[in-house]
């Protein structure tokens, strides 16, 4: 799975719904990816999201030798442009989206989808014998392969495998999976429209092993959560907070358009930008705060070998172009804690950037910072539980 939003979410509901089938089918899976490694349901950490081709090949292995029949792997841009599954051969291949990000590593968009191509385009492999492509998205035309078959999936009328009737709302979203004639109810625990094109693309690399509509959504079901993807924290507070690993304009955008489809309050957002990466990123990113939000509370992220104020000053050239008010704390617990108290009664506050993840890069030092657990501590000690 390739693309800029969506992998992580998408190799979740894939796994899912692969472990489904295997209740009937003697599925074993493992996966790859930026939360973790999974063999046969043991996690492992994950070092990157994908790692070098020798430690793919060695798990690989391992989960074969252990009855494994399924490897879903979400495969980044990097790892296509450094040469990570040079000569793999996939038996399917899915695209998300594409969007502006890793513009530091890829210099430009083009060098950037040129990469993500290579996974459909392989250099000295057969093309996948499936590839699943975005039907919503233009730049799915850059990514068609050399051979196999091609399903496209999306709400788009053209789309092989579409999405029809389509509720969402805090509970979740609902909608109808239509292909081939067949028509299927499709449930899930996760949050907003965007989770719809998720869905459809794990479901469109089930349909490349043969699996019916009804066993798929069933996976889809047992899916409940993805860590750090809108992964809610609940401590009895009159007001919904979010934790999403959102670091793009893109990714951002999505996230505050679903916390806003989520209430009728206020959407304060909690964000900053990484140091050491694309810098041009910064001002998009805090015009899509900006623009969408009622408040932001902008404040550090990974500034790595950066100033993190130098960071800050970089996102408030987009910020600056709308009228949406903001604060600016560049400690992220301090941060939190700014917007907790602000917040009201039906008010969703979003902390983006981070997700799932545990640490906090200084220039200095890395120290344990996981805002799921930042938030969960700030909100007992305003009293709530």
């Amino acid at each position: 799975i390739t693309g800029t939003n969506g992998k992580t979410t998408t190799a979740y509901l894939l796994d899912a719904i692969l472990r489904e089938a295997g209740r009937a089918g003697g599925f074993v899976t493992g996966m790859m990816g930026t939360i973790e490694y999974r063999m046969t349901g043991e996690s492992r950490k994950a070092v990157n999201t994908t790692p070098e081709s020798l430690d793919i090949m060695e798990f690989a292995d391992e989960l074969a030798r252990k009855g494994g029949t399924h490897l879903t792997m979400e495969v980044s841009s990097h790892a296509l442009a450094l040469a990570r599954v040079w000569g793999f051969h996939f038996h399917t291949a899915v695209f998300t989206n594409l969007s502006q990000d890793h513009l530091d590593f890829h210099t430009t968009m083009e060098e950037y989808a040129a990469a993500k191509r290579k996974l459909f385009v392989p250099d000295h492999a057969p093309a996948p014998d499936w590839s699943v492509l975005n039907a919503d998205d233009p730049a799915s035309m850059e990514m068609l392969p050399s051979g196999g078959q091609v399903l496209w999936y999306g709400v788009a009328p053209s789309a092989g495998l579409r999405a029809e009737k389509i509720e969402h709302g805090l509970g979740g979203l609902r909608f109808e999976a239509v292909h081939a004639g067949v028509r299927q109810n499709v449930e899930s625990s996760l949050a907003g429209k965007v989770n719809v094109s998720n869905i459809l693309a794990a479901m469109g690399a089930g349909l490349s092993y043969g699996l019916d509509l009804e066993t798929m959504a069933r996976g889809v079901s047992a899916c409940t959560a993805v860590p750090g993807r809108f992964e809610r924290i609940d401590c009895g507070q009159p007001f919904l907070v979010a934790v999403d690993f959102a670091h793009t304009g893109d990714a951002l955008r999505n996230v505050i358009q679903m916390a806003r489809e989520l209430t009728s309050g206020r959407v304060i957002t909690v964000f900053g930008c990484g140091g050491d990466r694309d810098r041009s990123k910064r001002p998009l990113m805090g015009m899509a705060a900006a623009e969408l939000s009622d408040l932001v509370v902008l404040t550090s992220d990974n500034p790595r070998s950066e100033d993190p104020l130098a960071i800050m000053n970089d996102v408030m050239v987009g910020l600056g172009r709308f009228d949406t008010r903001y604060i600016t704390e560049p400690d992220r617990a301090k941060a939190i804690r700014v917007a907790f108290e602000e917040a009201k009664a039906g008010d969703v506050v979003l902390l983006a950037g981070k997700g799932h993840e545990t640490q906090q890069i200084l220039k200095d030092k890395t120290i344990d910072f996981d805002d799921r657990e930042t938030a969960r501590r700030i909100l007992r000690s305003l009293g709530y539980e």
